[in-house]
C-alpha cells in the first residue's frame, strides 16, 4: 500500500512538472512571437515610411508660416525679421527669413539670411539661403522660377517686390552671390538685389542654383 502511495505521489510530482514546463514554453513562445511580429512591423515601417501612421498625408499642406511677429530693426542670430512670398509657386507659398544660415537655422528655421550682406530694401546684395530637395524645403521647386518672375519680401515696416533678372549654376565655394553686388556686375552698382542660393536636386553635391533678382518697388506699411 505505501509503494502505491509513493508511485501516486511520484506521478503527481511528474504531472506537476510537465505542467509548469508546458506554461514557461508557451508563455516564451507568445513572447517570441509577438516580439518577432513587432520586428517585422517595424523593419515594414522603415522600409515604406510612406505607409507610417505619422507619415504626412496628401496633398501636400499650406507652407504659409504661422502668424509671426518680425522684428524691427537689425537681428539677432536666430530671429524672424521678413517674409519671402514667390506667386509663381503659389498664392499659399510663403516663408519667414531668419538672421544667419547655418545648418542649425536653415534646418529648423528655412531660409537663412547671409550675416553682412545687406537688408531688404537697401542697395548692395541681400543674400539669403536654403535647402531644397524634399517638398518640405523652402526651395524644393527652385527650378520653377524664372526671369520676370516676382519676389516679394515683406518686413516690420514694408513690403519690397524684386524681379528674377537670371538664375545659374555656380561653384559651392564661389562667393560671387554674396558679395555686395552680385556678378552681374555690368548693371549692379547702385541697385538692390536679392540673391538665392540653394542646392541642387539632381545634380553634382558641390554646386549651388543660384536666382538673381533686382528691387524694383518698395513701399512703406502704413
Amino acid at each position: 500500500m505505501k509503494n502505491s502511495s509513493n508511485k501516486f505521489f511520484l506521478l503527481v510530482i511528474i504531472l506537476g512538472g510537465v505542467l509548469v514546463a508546458t506554461g514557461i514554453w508557451f508563455g516564451f513562445l507568445s513572447g517570441y512571437l509577438k516580439a518577432s511580429s513587432d520586428t517585422e512591423r517595424a523593419q515594414q515601417l522603415f522600409a515604406s515610411p510612406s505607409e507610417s501612421p505619422t507619415s504626412p498625408a496628401s496633398p501636400t499642406p499650406s507652407v504659409s508660416p504661422e502668424p509671426v511677429q518680425l522684428v524691427a530693426g537689425k537681428p539677432e542670430l536666430g530671429e524672424k525679421f521678413a517674409i519671402m512670398r514667390i506667386p509663381i509657386l503659389g498664392s499659399e507659398w510663403a516663408r519667414t527669413i531668419s538672421e544667419g544660415t547655418s545648418l542649425d537655422i536653415l534646418d529648423h528655421l528655412g531660409i537663412g539670411h547671409y550675416e553682412k550682406t545687406e537688408f531688404p530694401g537697401e542697395k548692395g546684395n541681400f543674400a539669403v539661403a536654403g535647402h531644397s530637395g524634399n517638398q518640405w524645403t523652402p526651395f524644393a521647386n527652385y527650378a520653377g522660377i524664372g526671369d520676370g518672375n516676382l519676389i516679394k519680401i515683406e518686413t516690420y515696416d514694408a513690403n519690397y517686390v524684386y524681379e528674377v533678372v537670371n538664375t545659374k549654376t555656380v561653384n559651392e565655394k564661389s562667393m560671387d552671390t554674396v558679395y555686395k553686388n552680385p556678378s552681374i556686375k555690368s548693371d549692379g552698382d547702385g541697385k538692390g538685389w536679392l540673391t538665392i542660393t540653394t542646392c541642387l536636386t539632381d545634380g553634382p553635391t558641390n554646386k549651388r542654383y543660384v536666382i538673381f533678382a533686382k528691387l524694383i518697388s518698395s513701399t512703406a506699411k502704413p
